[in-house]
């Protein structure tokens, strides 16, 4: 079905008219509750069967199902070849670079022994 763009606003302007006339008269006491429902019922119903002429038919369902099986497809292909995308863009971790040991140094025998030891006296202040 085509969708002609007077036929739809018509019928969204009729249901509107429906909707507030059935409120307008029911404000004013000239309808009770259950008639002002059921011209409720028809406003709905008009937008209601406006949206069904639209509906896909079976073709064009088929059409879709096949669609949406085509995109999960490329979805689950492009999913399993990720890891491998990322795992070539990565850099490898760097590798540490080796301790250096210290050497030891080696002092002449007696070098740290001294028989002189100076110790300054202890500085005592007076307030």
């Amino acid at each position: 079905m085509s969708n002609n763009p007077f036929t739809e606003i018509g019928a969204i302007v009729v249901a509107v008219v429906l909707a507030i006339m059935g409120g307008l008269l029911l404000y004013l006491g000239k309808i009770d509750t259950a008639f002002a429902t059921s011209m409720f019922i028809l406003a709905a119903g008009l937008l209601g069967i406006n949206g069904a002429l639209k509906a896909p038919s079976q073709q064009q369902q088929q059409q879709l199902g096949a669609l949406a099986q085509q995109g999960q497809a490329l979805t689950s292909q492009a999913l399993s070849v990720l890891p491998t995308v990322v795992a070539a863009t990565q850099q490898p971790a760097p590798t540490p670079a080796p301790a250096v040991q210290p050497t030891p140094i080696q002092l002449a025998p007696g070098a740290l022994a001294s028989t002189t030891a100076t110790v300054p006296p202890p500085i005592i202040e007076v307030k």
